[in-house]
This record gives structure tokens, C-alpha cells and sequence, in this order.
């Protein structure tokens, strides 16, 4: 939950993705098909003499410069401008405030975000059937929404915890005396099937 367009997250490792798939393959296919590097290197010149026919159709005029340049370097710049907003972005979102402006007789409520993500942690804690959670407050539409991650104990139902979880943020809701937005996320993974319980006795 940050500001970075999910789309674009998914776009940008694909083609990253691909570019690297392509270029693997070219050196396995180089490296181990001597016929393909022959005919590689036969074919090299007829395309070299083609890509500078186009560039030198292609000038400025009363310039040696190329339009083809020109386009290459825009290119380059959109990219490296996309990139730097994708770094600046990545981890925002976060809020340290959960409410914030409430007037009272008394003066103004501020409630510090590491309040409700504190008792939320503590309260499922001790649930049984997690084994750990982890909870953050983020921004969304100008809202705070807390999120809370959870890790399920191997065989435990998805339902079940979720209504345990939604148990735990309304008691949340009582407590603050307002209503709690929160995005409950569930999953088990390795940390789930290598917990186990202990016991004393």
C-alpha cells in the first residue's frame, strides 16, 4: 500500500524481465551454436550499412544530426525521469498520524498511528490460530487505513481469522470511539509450517 501504481510496478518488472530473458538466450544461443555466430557475423555488415542509411535520411536540416538521435535521447530521458518518480515514490503512503483535528471542549485530539497499529498487534498476538501479524497505517484518498498482515497457522481456515481479525478492529472501533478503515491481508508460507507450538508442563 504506497503510491506506486500497481500496473506500472508489473509493467516495469516484465519488460525488465524480458530484456534480460532476450539477452540471456543471445549469449546461450552465441556461446553454444557456433553456426548462429557465423551467420551473426555475415549478416552484421548489411545491418550497419542499413540502420546509417537511416539515420542519414532522417537529419535535421542544415545539422549532421539525426531526427533518429533526437528520438533516442527523448526516449532515454522519459525513461530515466519514469524511473526517478518510481525510486521517490516507492515507501510513501505512510502516515504517523490515525486521527488527527478532532475538537473537543478540552482542545484538539491527536492520535499517534503507533497507538492503534500497537494495540491491534498485541490483541492478535494471542490469537491461536496466528502466528504472527504485523500491522502499518497508510493514506488512502486522504483516509488512514491500517494494514494489517497476518500469517495463518498451517490448516487454519481463512474465514475463521478474518472474522477473528474483523473481532479484534471493531473492539478497536470501541475503544477510539470511531470507525476503523483497514485492509486485512492473510498468509501462511514457510513461517507458518515451520512454527510450532510450545508447551509447559
Amino acid at each position: 500500500m504506497n503510491n506506486t501504481n500497481r500496473f506500472l510496478n508489473r509493467a516495469l518488472i516484465l519488460l525488465t524481465g524480458m530484456i534480460l530473458l532476450l539477452l540471456g538466450t543471445a549469449a546461450i544461443v552465441l556461446a553454444t551454436m557456433p553456426a548462429f555466430g557465423r551467420a551473426w557475423s555475415d549478416t552484421w555488415p548489411t545491418v550497419r550499412q542499413t540502420t546509417a542509411g537511416w539515420v542519414a535520411a532522417a537529419r535535421v536540416p542544415g545539422t549532421h544530426t539525426s531526427w533518429w538521435w533526437i528520438a533516442l535521447l527523448g526516449g532515454l530521458l522519459l525513461i530515466v525521469i519514469a524511473l526517478v518518480v518510481f525510486i521517490f515514490r516507492q515507501g510513501h503512503g505512510r502516515t504517523s498520524h490515525f486521527v488527527s483535528g478532532i475538537r473537543t471542549d478540552a482542545g484538539i485530539t491527536i492520535i499517534h498511528s503507533r497507538l492503534p497499529e500497537q494495540l491491534l498487534e498485541d490483541a492478535l498476538r494471542v490469537q491461536p490460530a496466528l502466528v504472527g501479524s504485523r500491522v502499518s497505517t497508510y493514506l488512502v484518498r486522504r483516509h488512514p487505513v491500517l494494514k494489517v498482515s497476518v500469517s495463518a497457522r498451517r490448516g487454519m481456515s481463512p474465514k475463521d481469522i478474518l472474522g477473528e481479525v474483523e473481532t479484534t478492529i471493531h473492539a478497536l472501533e470501541l475503544l477510539l470511539g470511531q470507525p476503523v478503515l483497514a485492509s486485512v491481508h492473510i498468509s501462511g508460507g514457510i513461517r507458518a509450517r515451520l512454527h510450532r507450538t510450545s508447551r509447559l508442563g
